[in-house]
């Protein structure tokens, strides 16, 4: 008797994870048990979990699972300490572990030999971060320490237009507003503090319609441990847009007829094998930085407009719509069940393949 386990951030409905927990039982698992952080009892290793068993969700209290796939987002301080809690129990076997926040991985990054893929990043101490690099750059990025999904990036461009210095604000409702330096800084005192977000410089990856876009690699972990690219394509923004995420209006195009539409054709075919080079190298020198495994990880990838290639962010828990529209369902499919695939051969229930 073998036992899934999938950890998530809530439970508004157990059958809406009916799909992962009926592949992980054609794959051989007994049952699946799906819990929150605050349903663990980590005194007597127990969970207040939903398990599923021939097609039934039932609320029970069970042991540990024999491995656990970690699907939720978390946000509160406390949660995010239970869940690693949970996940640092030595008698806790999980496929993958987190990255943490931003500053933290970019670095991790550049402690890993990745450096000159890096654009410029500080974390913010203050407002005179944001002018102090606006005036070195042109453009800076503000990112939240612990966004995701391209919530709550602000672009922040000096003018060189006109004196005294002033700036253009762009937030995610895509406004422009112009702003004196002194009103800047107001804005930037009342909405941060020190160590909130990151400062970036702002890369210029607009294509020849003037639309934002980036490329997003799926690297996941293979049954034979070793680890395999999924899918890579170009994400490119709506009109008007500071980002290119999908969630934002954005479509995916495959990636070398679009490069080929932007550079050429041969100039083409070389941005695509560093790209591609780049994104197999993060995984396996994140693992050597974090010294933990991954399960899989979203690596978004900028190419700027000479061609210059650089690192914008990885994410640990990467969606897989490119995949869908890439290669369609199937291969959707595949993709999203490809960790519980992995725990199979992690419990012992599933067979190493070289494929």
């Amino acid at each position: 008797m073998t036992t899934m386990g999938l950890l998530t951030h809530r439970i508004p409905n157990p059958r809406r994870f009916d799909h992962w927990a009926q592949e992980a039982e054609k794959l051989g698992f007994s049952d699946t048990v799906l819990f929150t952080p605050e349903r663990i009892r980590h005194n007597v290793r127990r969970l207040h979990a939903f398990r599923y068993r021939r097609g039934v969700w039932e609320d029970v209290v069970c042991p540990y699972p024999d491995v656990i796939h970690d699907l939720g987002y978390y946000v509160s301080h406390k949660t995010v300490r239970l869940v690693r809690r949970f996940k640092h129990d030595p008698n806790v076997e999980c496929v993958g572990y987190g990255l943490g926040h931003k500053w933290e991985i970019h670095n991790k990054l550049q402690r890993s030999g990745l450096e000159r893929y890096l654009p410029a990043t500080r974390l913010y101490k203050g407002p005179g971060t944001v002018i102090a690099m606006a005036g070195q750059y042109g453009a800076v990025v503000l990112k939240p320490r612990n966004g995701k999904g391209g919530t709550g990036i602000v672009k922040v461009e000096r003018t060189h237009d006109r004196k005294p210095s002033s700036y253009i604000w762009q937030d995610r409702r895509e406004r422009r507003v112009m702003m004196t330096e002194g009103r800047l800084l107001r804005k930037l005192d009342r909405s941060y503090t020190e160590g909130d977000i990151l400062v970036q410089q702002w890369l210029d990856i607009r294509d020849r319609d003037g639309r934002v876009y980036d490329v997003r690699a799926l690297m996941q972990k293979q049954p034979n441990h070793s680890w395999g690219m999924t899918a890579i394509g170009v994400r490119k923004g709506a009109e008007g847009t500071i980002k290119a995420n999908l969630r934002a209006g954005g479509a995916v195009h495959p990636l070398l007829p679009f490069l080929s539409g932007q550079f050429g054709e041969s100039k083409a075919e070389t941005i695509a094998d560093e790209l591609t080079r780049v994104a197999v190298l993060v995984p396996g020198l994140l693992e050597t930085a974090y010294g933990k495994p991954f399960i899989e990880l979203g690596i978004d990838l900028a190419v700027e407009r000479k061609g210059t290639v650089k690192i914008i962010e990885v994410n640990v828990k990467p969606g897989k719509k490119i995949v869908r529209a890439l290669s369609g369902e199937k291969a959707y499919a595949d993709a999203l069940f490809a960790p519980i695939r992995y725990a199979a051969v992690r419990a012992g229930i599933g067979a190493k393949s070289d494929s």
